[in-house]
């Protein structure tokens, strides 16, 4: 790396670091640590949910889609379902959790069904976003590793170590206008790639019609194989599913919705947020195509000699970009990957759904703002040892990323969708039901290699968009069975 992208990176993450101790002298109140006081623009929240969810894996593994030799568009199918349920969220789940005076969305559930279904959402919640968390942060050391040659394990320490230092004194305003930050620097590096690869080719006209014609394009798949990643019906439900589960249930999504100014501007955030993503996953994707175009016809020995299709991007920035923008790419990389390491939310949910209750429940605000970094740092530790095993899989990091969470997301999404939408259901059902929905997606698709378990699964070639509306639709189901079993108990 150049002298002058390696002083880019480091100034980006100096400037970071100071940034959240710039904002530790604006912490009052658990109010100010976890809502930012609800005082931040709406703008600024879209763009923080914006970059919160892309992290490294899209920088790095959308554009490695299109560049494989058979990759196309089809990806963008699930963004379509991402719209749907976000769209959903806004007219089922903000009326119902926006304008509570609470810091978690999961009060919610103790006020519906009890403390127990409360108690399980918020484990699942951590368990799902301590593995969606340690996935982004092994994403991230890659590019580090690759660009410095320094081992895996240290790059992914340093780069939760950073994380923890600015959102443990930061808070939620460090989290939101770090991430404003933080997207601007990788959409700006990778703009500067466009422009790279633009100015390179001989005939851009000519590329992108030879693309056309070997189906590189290609948008639409309307068949309905459920051993297929990327088709119409597993994008549009799969992805809508599974985006309710990840916004809607999610404390990590939730608290950027709760902490917007009124609800209409919520509403607007989590559609907006919907829109944009689709258009950035479409940006990414056609980076990968013009990546293709460049290695393909100006160095085609080069292309072969990738182990991995998500060290493309970062490769091409330090080898061809000119002066200062290969660091801001790296930079931007690093952006994302740090973005996405959000601990707040996690301290949250076991500040005020498990210790408020269960270990100090009259405490001065003090000592639970006290607590709340400490457990920010506390959860911070905790995704590095899931950083590490995730060092150690040969899947493709998008997929990965994708498919752990939806273990997870669904029989979450079946518990508020029975709060939400039912009033005849119980505690124990819904519990029950939770449990069934969880134990059936692990069932049909164990998450565990097929070398180390005798037991395959009933359906292991299940695409992972089927994974969310598997578990929830599970869940309620044997919530009502369970419910009607006991209704006619009582009754006779």
């Amino acid at each position: 790396m150049k002298a002058i992208d390696s002083i880019i990176v480091i100034v980006y993450l100096i400037a970071t670091t100071l940034l959240g101790l710039y904002f530790s002298k604006k912490q009052k109140s658990t109010k100010d640590y976890f809502l930012g006081g609800k005082e931040l623009p709406w703008w600024a929240i879209l763009v923080s949910i914006i970059a919160q969810e892309t992290s490294a894996v899209t920088i790095l593994s959308v554009p490695a889609i299109t560049f494989g030799l058979k990759g196309n568009y089809t990806f963008l199918q699930i963004a379509l379902g991402y719209i749907v349920g976000r769209c959903l969220i806004a007219l089922i789940f903000i009326p119902r959790i926006y304008g509570r005076d609470s810091y978690s969305i999961y009060g919610f559930l103790t006020e519906r069904f009890g403390a127990a279904t409360k108690n399980v959402a918020v484990i699942t919640f951590m368990v799902s976003r301590v593995l969606a968390i340690g996935i982004r942060i092994y994403v991230g050391a890659i590019v580090i590793m690759v660009v410095t040659g320094l081992s895996i394990w240290f790059c992914i320490i340093l780069t939760t170590l950073l994380s923890i230092l600015y959102m443990t004194f930061g808070g939620f305003k460090a989290v939101i206008w770090t991430d404003v930050l933080q997207f601007a620097v990788y959409m700006f590096g990778a703009v500067g790639a466009y422009v790279v690869i633009f100015q390179q080719l001989p005939h851009p006209a000519l590329s992108f019609q030879q693309a056309w014609n070997a189906g590189k394009f290609q948008f639409w798949d309307t068949g309905f194989n459920l051993t297929t990643t990327y088709n119409f019906w597993a994008g549009l439900i799969g992805g809508a599913f599974l985006t309710m589960g990840t916004h809607g249930t999610d404390q990590s999504i939730a608290q950027r919705l709760i902490a917007a100014r009124t609800e209409k501007e919520s509403k607007r955030i989590i559609i907006g947020s919907g829109l944009a993503i689709f258009f950035q996953f479409a940006f990414f994707l056609t980076l990968g195509v013009l990546l293709y175009f460049f290695y393909s016809q100006l160095h085609p020995d080069v292309a072969s000699q990738f182990k991995k299709m998500e060290e493309v991007f970062p490769r091409f920035a330090l080898t061809y970009m000119p002066w200062g923008l290969g660091g801001m790419v790296v930079a931007g990389v690093f952006a994302a990957a740090m973005s996405s390491n959000d601990f707040n939310p996690l301290s949250n949910a076991l500040i005020f759904d498990l210790y408020k209750p269960y270990v100090k429940p009259d405490a001065p605000d003090a000592h639970y703002l006290k607590m709340g970094r400490w457990f920010t740092a506390f959860w911070g530790l905790i995704t590095v040892s899931v950083a590490l095993l995730a060092s150690q899989s040969q899947q493709s990091l998008i997929d990965l990323a994708l498919k752990i969470p939806s273990y997870t997301y669904g029989p979450l999404l079946g518990i508020f969708l029975l709060g939400f939408l039912t009033r005849k259901t119980h505690q124990r059902a819904v519990v029950i039901g939770a449990v069934a929905g969880f134990a059936m997606v692990l069932a049909v698709v164990p998450p565990w290699p097929e070398s180390w378990f005798i037991f395959k699964g009933f359906f292991p070639k299940l695409a992972w968009p089927w994974l969310t509306p598997l578990g929830c639709l599970t869940t309620l189901a044997v919530s009502y069975l369970v419910t009607y079993v006991t209704k006619n108990r009582k009754e006779t």
